[in-house]
């Protein structure tokens, strides 16, 4: 075989060559048109994917927007007080002011949606309200029927209706009704029915505009159980797929149910590709349908004359990409490479190009320009984001600082005005010393103390309970000096102290012992306020160290017993972090623990 290629002429090798390259490149398009034929087929298959999610989004906003006319009441008082009371208590001039007053509010919110022709509020004791004053009782008794059949049993339950003819002002529609109960605030009474006209002549324009977006439009159809209420076929010039909405919707819904989307199906015996979306409030299914055969009937005229210009600009191209190669390569690479660097930013700003690099001032450029401007804002949005939780932060501690219970400051004035009626006035020096060195202590601008003072302001607190309930308190302060000296956000002691005896004890036990101690475990402090009081339940001990836990302001008003305790520990997990605060442990009829948990102070917790 080798000697034969020697003895050919050269001709003829260049002719062999030839004709091999040749059936390389042919073999390569033929590859190329099976691969091309399989992509652009993926593209018409996540178009249909992305116009019938499209789709989706479209109902589902207006969907919000009407079911949100429901709580209309909740924001305005006048339109609340009106819908709950009853019509007896109206005269004719108030009536008559109610219905204008809802009618003009229910006008404005109809018209800020293309596709709201009207709303209707009727409520409990019969009286109707409408953004489009009309005579419609049939309207009216047919909405009564569908909302009788219904089984309200979630407040946010809403029903819609098949698609009719509804004739509002001389003006005929397809609408499709959404019905659903208006409830009182407490959001537990029904206080009226609201019935939204929504337009589904104007969806259906807007399908039709959806559609035309596509150079082969693919054919899209909306279904419930019972009908086909949109089939963009039906007008079409050729004759339409039959599409039996009874025999199609279980098939459909059965796609959706596995988790699918994309699916080959046959509709009136023939192989189609179709897209499935299903609407939840509705139950509609949306359909998005192309018989295979049309589709590459579609595409093969523009895949041949692609292939055609291919070959006859292969070569003209092989020169012309070498030049163009680092024009386009750099600014991608250049885009490349920082946004690269973007994955890898943990905290901190978002790296941006440098303008001198951006020599272009084509789409390129205007490409890097964009990013920079977007880097940029992203940056400021980092900034305003940060600041906005640290003065927050700032705002909730000052704030917690100042939520402290007066009720121990009356009762220590309370017991001073009684001993110096009933008694020798002996212990009111005492009292009073005792008062006013807490006084001074809270007041004055330090925030930062030692947990000697702490010790020092809950002892005065204790004299005074002492004088207040005599004998009935055994005290034992047990912490370390090296302890004492560790400084501590103030004001955080005393009112878990006050918590334990005014909720730890009570007033069957002869002799209440309270114990206060502390240790230290490397960086990290622990103070601990021990009674031997009534104690509580697991239960309670697990929820109150669930709210704990949580650390949020919100938890603060959910319990008013525990507010002095919630508030220190949300003062805490605010200074040293969430990983510090006050935990609970207790067992009933033996003893309850609050153990408080901080950090050892340095200049960065400080700050």
């Amino acid at each position: 075989m080798k000697e034969k290629i020697r003895k050919l002429p050269f001709r003829k090798k260049l002719m062999y060559s030839y004709l091999i390259l040749l059936f390389l490149f042919a073999a390569g398009i033929i590859f190329y048109t099976v691969q091309q034929t399989h992509r652009l087929m993926q593209m018409d298959m996540d178009y249909m994917d992305q116009a019938n999610q499209q789709m989706n989004l479209t109902l589902d906003m207006v969907e919000d927007n009407a079911e949100n006319l429901r709580y209309l009441h909740f924001a305005d008082e006048t339109m609340r007080t009106i819908l709950m009371r009853t019509g007896e208590n109206f005269t004719q001039e108030e009536q008559w002011e109610a219905g204008a007053y809802i009618r003009n509010f229910l006008a404005v919110e109809t018209n800020l949606d293309d596709y709201l022709l009207r709303a209707t509020i009727e409520t409990a004791d019969g009286r109707v309200y409408q953004s489009l004053v009309a005579d419609e009782d049939s309207y009216l008794e047919r909405m009564r029927e569908l909302a009788g059949q219904q089984e309200w049993t979630d407040t946010s339950q809403v029903f819609y209706t098949d698609v009719y003819s509804l004739e509002i002002n001389m003006v005929s529609y397809e609408t499709v009704t959404m019905i659903t109960p208006v409830y009182d605030t407490s959001q537990r009474e029904p206080i009226g029915m609201l019935y939204v006209d929504l337009d589904f002549g104007a969806l259906k324009q807007q399908m039709n505009h959806m559609r035309q977006g596509s150079d082969i439009p693919a054919n899209f159809a909306i279904l419930n159980q019972k009908e086909v209420l949109y089939h963009s076929a039906d007008q079409a010039e050729d004759d339409p797929l039959n599409l039996d909405a009874e025999q199609l919707y279980p098939v459909l819904a059965a796609i959706v149910e596995q988790d699918g989307r994309d699916s080959d199906l046959e509709i009136d015996r023939r192989n189609c590709s179709v897209s499935v979306e299903y609407n939840e409030k509705t139950g509609w299914i949306l359909l998005q349908y192309r018989p295979k055969s049309d589709l590459v009937m579609g595409i093969l005229p523009d895949v041949l004359q692609m292939i055609g210009i291919s070959v006859v600009l292969w070569l003209l191209l092989l020169f012309v990409e070498l030049a163009f190669v680092e024009q386009i390569s750099r600014p991608v690479r250049l885009l490349s490479e920082v946004m690269g660097k973007v994955g890898q930013v943990k905290e901190g700003e978002v790296p941006v190009i440098d303008e001198k690099e951006n020599v272009w001032e084509d789409e390129f450029g205007l490409l890097v320009t964009s990013y920079n401007r977007m880097a940029s804002r992203i940056n400021e949005n980092i900034i305003r984001s940060y600041m906005a939780e640290l003065e927050q932060k700032r705002t909730e501690l000052k704030m917690l600082q100042f939520q402290i219970n007066p009720h121990f400051l009356y009762n220590a004035l309370n017991t001073i005005s009684s001993i110096a009626v009933l008694e020798n006035v002996d212990y009111i020096p005492q009292i009073a010393s005792s008062l006013s060195e807490m006084f001074r202590y809270n007041i004055k601008g330090k925030n930062i103390v030692r947990i000697r003072e702490e010790l020092r302001q809950t002892d005065n607190y204790l004299q005074i309970q002492n004088i207040r309930f005599p004998n009935r308190f055994e005290i034992e302060i047990d912490v370390p000096e090296e302890v004492q000296e560790c400084e501590i956000i103030k004001f955080v002691l005393q009112p878990v102290v006050e918590n334990s005896i005014h909720h730890g004890f009570t007033e069957h036990r002869k002799k209440d012992r309270l114990k206060i101690t502390g240790f230290r475990e490397e960086d990290e402090v622990f103070l601990v306020v021990e009674d031997n009081g009534c104690g509580m339940k697991e239960e309670k001990v697990m929820e109150l160290n669930r709210r704990l836990e949580s650390g949020t302001i919100s938890e603060l008003t959910e319990n008013a017993k525990s507010i002095g305790l919630s508030n220190v520990n949300v003062r805490l997990k605010n200074f040293y972090g969430k990983e510090c605060g006050i935990r609970v442990e207790s067992q009933p009829g033996e003893f309850t623990k609050i153990i408080l948990h901080i950090r050892v102070m340095t200049q960065k917790t400080g700050g």
